[in-house]
């Protein structure tokens, strides 16, 4: 439900993920659109203990 919920804004929602979803075409957007990014692998910032928090923070 949390996904449904993030993804759509709905949690009654059925899970974009599965195929059958009338929502699938949030993932296949994503997908994508990751497939095409501009952004290296060396470029992101893998999130861990001390960076969560600063982004939590805001």
């Amino acid at each position: 439900r949390c996904q449904a919920f993030m993804l759509t804004g709905d949690a009654s929602n059925a899970d974009p993920v599965c195929a059958k979803s009338t929502e699938h075409g949030i993932i296949l957007k994503a997908r994508e659109e990751a497939e095409t990014a501009q952004l290296a692998i060396e470029q992101m910032t893998f999130r861990n203990d001390r960076n969560s928090r600063v982004i939590a923070r805001g």
